[in-house]
């Protein structure tokens, strides 16, 4: 190796080196696994959400998950003949399902970091996640025009650890 190879090599080397993170800040890996903090079953939904992930989806919410509707969406949606005015597990995600499958791209960003305890909860484990979400989906037809539609509005996401420590979420209500 001739010296001006050497000296590029090293110079190289100290450019990669001068250009690392040097703040401390070691950014998230998602999914979070083990899924030990309730934040983190919530980054974990939003990841899921935007890949579209049902897997990790399911892995996310609580078998007994309860997704309040709001009163413009309250329909007959198991086809019982009674009103739901909530989303068992299984109809939230038949309907991801079903959007996954309408849409492209499905993009959510969550922002905030308030976390309290519910006061509804007597045993004390399940805490409150309150985040201020903007969600698109949306596809681009023949002629490459974007479709579909935005929504934006506060979220609340009720999780608790299962009998294995494992966090899930337990209840969604969004306010649009």
């Amino acid at each position: 190796m001739t010296a001006g190879k050497i000296t590029a090599a090293l110079f190289l080397i100290l450019i990669f080196t001068a250009c690392g993170d040097n703040t401390g800040i070691t950014l998230p890996v998602l999914p979070h696994d083990p899924v030990d903090e309730g934040w983190k079953v919530v980054e974990n939904y939003a990841y899921g959400m935007e890949t579209k992930d049902i897997a990790l989806l399911e892995e996310t919410l609580d078998p007994d998950l309860v997704y309040q509707l709001q009163e413009d969406d309250w329909d007959d949606y198991n086809g019982d003949g009674i009103i739901d005015t909530t989303f068992t597990r299984e109809l939230h995600l038949e309907f991801l399902s079903q959007t996954f499958n309408m849409y492209e791209y499905i993009e959510l960003s969550l922002s905030g970091n308030t976390e309290n305890p519910w006061p509804d909860d007597p045993a004390g484990e399940t805490m409150q996640y309150l985040r201020t979400f903007d969600m698109k989906a949306y596809y681009y037809d023949e002629d490459n025009v974007q479709q579909g539609w935005r929504e934006q509005g506060e979220a609340s996401f009720l999780c608790k650890p299962d009998s294995a420590g494992i966090w899930r979420i337990t209840g969604i209500e969004d306010f649009i």
